[in-house]
């Protein structure tokens, strides 16, 4: 043979990668014999090119397990959008009771600032969603929405209703209002519509039910248990959404940078929002 080396069309298997093999050819040595052909694996590292990724199916478009994700998206707009427009009933109670010696706005900054965050904050947990840490940002806005519920009712302050229903409680609301929106569309194509529409009566839902809950139970049990029933429920079905949501993509091999400052330098990006307010 050629003292060449020659490549053959072999590959061996290394987990999901398919790696190239080099044939040695047949050598002789010193006491006359000659050595059978040996394989040598190039480094992965070199082989870039010939790493294929899995591809991903279209959506399922419905089935048991798409319409498990609605359901865990629903509870999560239930206790994100469905806590922070609670607040109304909150800050009345706050004007007569709480805190009655201070302004009706500076009470209503605890509200302003929690939908705040709940929407802003969505500049962070978008990239670290995509990075595939979405149960993650469950488990995190769940940790937040429930501590931070629980600590409304030991507050008796305003810079502790401030830092616990307006910081805390709308971390966790801005952590689970993204995965919310955007785990549903990777299950779904041309049901999307309906799916996203159900998700987000989940919002609405909540925002109904939370308010009955404190106006019947706050004469009878006060406000301190009252706001616990509240994180109770929050997390019994939050729990639920822990459970229950996964991922279907999987993450890029090089995620988008943590923020993109591109977007604030768009024109109409900036623009159109301020033409529609």
């Amino acid at each position: 043979m050629s003292s060449k080396e020659a490549f053959e069309g072999s590959t061996q298997d290394k987990g999901e990668v398919l790696l190239p093999v080099v044939r040695m050819p047949s050598k002789e040595v010193s006491d006359g014999s000659t050595q059978d052909n040996q394989e040598i694996s190039l480094p992965e590292n070199t082989l870039e090119a010939t790493i294929t990724e899995k591809p991903i199916g279209p959506p399922p478009d419905g089935g048991f397990a798409a319409w498990l994700q609605v359901l865990g998206a629903f509870l999560l707009f239930f206790n994100s959008w469905g806590i922070v427009n609670t607040f109304g009933v909150y800050q009345a109670f706050y004007q007569t009771s709480l805190l009655k010696s201070r302004k009706s706005s500076d009470i209503s900054w605890i509200g302003t600032f929690g939908a705040f965050l709940l929407v802003s904050l969505s500049i962070v947990s978008g990239p670290i969603f995509d990075r595939g840490y979405a149960r993650a940002l469950i488990v995190a806005g769940t940790f937040f929405t429930v501590f931070g519920l629980m600590m409304t009712s030991l507050s008796t302050e305003y810079y502790q209703l401030f830092l616990a229903q307006g910081v805390c409680v709308g971390l966790g609301g801005g952590l689970l209002f993204l995965p919310s929106v955007a785990i549903v569309s990777t299950y779904f194509s041309t049901k999307r519509g309906i799916a996203t529409g159900i998700t987000a009566a989940g919002g609405s839902i909540g925002s109904v039910l939370y308010p009955i809950i404190f106006r019947k139970l706050q004469p009878q049990i006060g406000f301190a248990w009252t706001t616990r029933v509240i994180a109770f429920i929050a997390l019994a079905t939050l729990s639920v959404s822990v459970v229950i949501i996964k991922s279907r993509i999987p993450p890029p091999k090089k995620a988008r940078a943590m923020l993109d400052i591109n977007a604030v330098k768009s024109v109409p990006h900036v623009v159109l929002p301020s033409v529609d307010s």
